[in-house]
């Protein structure tokens, strides 16, 4: 990166995409390190993040300080420092310039495609905290699979949904499946008509099934549910539904 872009980027200040990291009164760690890069890297967007290190909160450039022997910063090996500290590992850009007379290093980091946590566990994302203001934030199961969906990587409809037992799936949304299949002849498969309700809703991979029904997916809620069902355990689709 040029130094003109680089004081650009800075003049607009922190974003869900640029954070700055001051040294002036203690050494970033490289587990602080690693920890804003995937906090960058678990965003939402498409447009790459930068992480500066030697720049205040307000925008000041204050410097960054030298990471390895000799008094000196080795960019590639932050990137592989990163790599081997974040699973899956994140390939980012690394990059030391000088501005305003002092050195200021720039990781360069894309938004990852699935869900990335440090080498120890540890899963954070880029968003906008209680105070308005972007920050790094705990990555919850329930968001990186709602984002996984959302990515096209995990399909929502075989989500599994916590609180929802056989019981609120209503025989009559069975039936009513039934009717369709037999009004749209040769469009259907008539194999099902013949079969249990279980025994559907385990063909169409609508429960978590073997002897009995360990679970059941959104599938089954959204093709089977009973109306309060629905409202409780997919509010959003429920007023979907209302709405058309």
């Amino acid at each position: 990166m040029n130094p003109e872009k680089a004081l650009g980027i800075i003049t607009a200040g922190e974003s869900l995409e640029v954070e700055f990291k001051s040294e002036k009164t203690k050494p970033l760690s490289d587990a602080e390190l690693v920890e804003s890069v995937v906090c960058l890297a678990n965003r939402l967007g498409t447009r790459p993040g930068y992480l500066f290190i030697g720049v205040e909160d307000d925008g000041k450039i204050s410097g960054s300080r030298p990471r390895h022997e000799g008094e000196r910063t080795d960019p590639l090996r932050i990137q592989a420092m990163i790599s081997n500290r974040t699973r899956p590992s994140l390939t980012v850009r690394v990059s030391e310039i000088g501005l305003s007379g002092l050195p200021v290093i720039i990781t360069e980091i894309h938004p990852a495609r699935s869900p990335v946590s440090t080498a120890d566990g540890k899963f954070i994302r880029r968003a906008l905290g209680g105070d308005g203001k972007p920050a790094c934030i705990p990555y919850t199961f329930h968001e990186m699979q709602a984002f996984q969906a959302d990515q096209g990587i995990l399909d929502y409809s075989s989500l599994v949904l916590n609180g929802v037992a056989w019981e609120d799936l209503d025989p009559i949304e069975f039936e009513r499946y039934r009717r369709m299949i037999r009004e749209n002849r040769g469009r259907g498969d008539e194999s099902l008509l013949s079969l249990s309700d279980l025994e559907v809703a385990k063909a169409l991979g609508a429960v978590e099934a073997n002897h009995e029904v360990r679970a059941i997916r959104v599938l089954g809620v959204l093709l089977f549910g009973r109306e309060e069902t629905l409202r409780r355990a997919l509010p959003t689709q429920s007023l979907l539904k209302e709405k058309n």
